[in-house]
């Protein structure tokens, strides 16, 4: 989901700062971003400048902590519900929800196709074992896999 939610602001000229735990740098720097910064490092976001949004793929006590850094009126983008610290905060809350759009699906196939987006993944499954998938995550609960070639 961090590709495609990167990908297309920064298309549109926008400025992508994104944030991962410090131990999975070395897979998001794949991504492209103008910045990346360690949610787990209360210096690195305390670094960071006023935002104009943010788009909330994580919740729990991170958005605490990145909320003192929006701008005021900004905009407030959140996947996982709107959390009792965003609530009464002078911003805008535009939730996100998955919805089928097989335009934008094939756009990003073809980006992926011709190498402008790369999409790590963690290890391939066969498609047969995908309803395995959220049962085998990773310790730190990151599930990116794809189905393994024929």
């Amino acid at each position: 989901m961090a590709v495609a939610m990167s990908a297309a602001p920064k298309q549109h000229g926008a400025r992508v700062i994104g944030g991962v735990r410090a131990h999975q740098r070395g897979e998001a720097d794949q991504l492209g971003l103008d910045r990346l910064i360690a949610l787990d490092d209360v210096d690195e976001i305390g670094s960071l400048p006023d935002l104009d949004g943010i788009a909330d793929m994580v919740g729990h006590e991170t958005i605490d902590r990145l909320l003192p850094h929006e701008k005021k009126n900004g905009v407030l983008a959140p996947v996982v519900g709107i959390r009792d610290s965003a609530v009464g905060v002078d911003l805008r809350v535009v939730a996100i929800w998955a919805h089928p759009y097989a335009a934008r699906l094939e756009e990003l196939g073809i980006e992926v196709a011709r190498g402008a987006l790369a999409v790590p993944t963690e290890k391939r499954m066969r498609l047969a074992q995908i309803p395995e998938a959220p049962v085998r995550a990773l310790p730190d609960r990151r599930v990116g896999w794809g189905p393994e070639p024929r």
